[in-house]
């Protein structure tokens, strides 16, 4: 055998050799594009059905967020309604109370006159230690 012919074989051995490593690597690379694309798969139905809940989520806290609001906006109405009410109420019994105590006031007095009892002056409120 001749050393041109050596080289030749040694030459098809590495290509050879380089060709069937070339294949395996193919192979692989195929096999993890593969499971690439699975994967990315999964992850877009995981990505797709979580959209849907945090869309579902976020129309459920929607509605809670109107709800309150309708609520606050009902509570302050009433708080409203019972202010009228309150200040009415205030308005219809303080006015006749007050009549009322004025004129038992100068009834008792008229009594007291009729019957000849003098009347005292008004008692002085005594301040307590420590106060202005």
């Amino acid at each position: 055998m001749s050393a041109a012919d050596l080289v030749a074989v040694v030459v098809t051995i590495v290509a050879v050799g380089s060709a069937t490593g070339l294949g395996v690597a193919t192979v692989l690379v195929v096999r993890a594009a593969a499971a690439l694309r699975r994967s990315a798969a999964r992850l877009e139905q995981q990505a797709r059905r979580m959209a849907e809940e945090v869309d579902a989520l976020a129309t459920t806290v929607r509605d809670d967020v109107e709800r309150a609001g309708a609520l606050v906006e009902r509570s302050a109405g009433i708080a409203a309604t019972l202010e009228d009410a309150s200040r009415v109420t205030y308005d219809v019994v303080t006015a006749p109370m007050i009549k009322v105590a004025a004129t038992a006031a100068g009834v008792r007095r008229g009594f007291r006159r009729l019957r000849g009892v003098r009347e005292e002056a008004p008692r002085r409120r005594r301040r307590r230690k420590g106060r202005r």
